[in-house]
């Protein structure tokens, strides 16, 4: 690695915090740090650089398929899947799947047209394939 991890993951904590509504960070109970809106993780970073998220089993299986992610190796079954940070490189895609999962909370919770509206828009503009976004439902 060029970059300490640790360092990656304050680069990206700093960045989210700051750049997402109601996001706030922590430690992570096995280990790491954690990325929550209101009460609902968006996702977390492990101490070895394992950026695990939990979508739905399509939206994970999207992202897998288009060779963005990996299955999670403790739960294969589920929607959790995992980006490996290997280098400071690796940090915008790591803030875009946060941002992805943050901004599909956001959508999924949104109580008018117009709030879905605004979360589609920000979801499109992120750099992932069409396939993710047939998946989103977006």
């Amino acid at each position: 690695m060029d970059t300490d991890i640790s360092d990656i993951i304050r680069s990206v904590e700093h960045t989210l915090s700051t750049t997402l509504e109601g996001v706030n960070t922590g430690l992570h109970e096995r280990g790491g740090r954690e990325f929550v809106w209101n009460t609902t993780e968006i996702g977390h970073i492990h101490w070895n650089g394992d950026l695990d998220i939990l979508f739905t089993k399509n939206i994970r299986v999207a992202l897998v398929q288009a060779g963005i992610t990996q299955i999670h190796k403790w739960v294969p079954e589920s929607g959790w899947t995992t980006f490996q940070i290997q280098n400071i490189g690796d940090s915008a895609m790591a803030e875009n799947l946060l941002r992805l999962s943050y901004l599909h909370k956001r959508f999924r919770k949104s109580s008018s047209s117009e709030e879905q509206h605004l979360y589609t828009t920000q979801l499109t503009a992120l750099p992932f394939p069409a396939s993710v976004f047939e998946a989103l439902g977006v």
